[in-house]
């Protein structure tokens, strides 16, 4: 029994380490687009939000999604509606936390590939992600 708890918590270790170097990468690539960095890993009972930036006056909640398999497909298909409305909502609570109602703001992914040394194989900046409120 304790190596098998060992082994699931290696491995959810290893996922945490692989989503913090994921949001680094992001971070980076986002900075060289000109965007500014305003929080990161926001957390509510609702959902969390991995990097909150700043484009040109207009609020930017990113998802990061890493992956150094295709094995359960690529990090774009993981962001599905119920992805979605966790991040919007989230976005909406750090809205009225701070008080920055009415701004302009958008939802972003930023999906990124790395090979088993986490060197980049393709990093995607996914701008204005769709979704409709319920």
């Amino acid at each position: 029994m304790m190596t098998m708890m060992g082994g699931k918590l290696k491995d959810m270790q290893r996922n945490q380490n692989l989503g913090t170097w994921g949001e680094d990468q992001a971070l980076a690539h986002l900075l060289s687009k000109g965007l500014v960095l305003l929080d990161r890993n926001f957390r509510v009972v609702v959902g969390e939000v991995d990097l909150i930036m700043d484009d040109k006056g207009t609020l930017v909640f990113v998802e990061v999604k890493t992956r150094r398999s295709l094995q359960y497909g690529s990090p774009e298909e993981s962001i599905t509606q119920t992805k979605k409305e966790k991040i919007y909502k989230a976005a909406i609570e750090y809205i009225e936390r701070n008080q920055l109602d009415p701004c302009d703001w958008r939802m972003d992914v930023v999906a990124i590939e790395c090979s088993i040394d986490n060197e980049v194989t393709r990093i995607d900046h996914y701008a204005n992600i769709e979704y409709q409120a319920s």
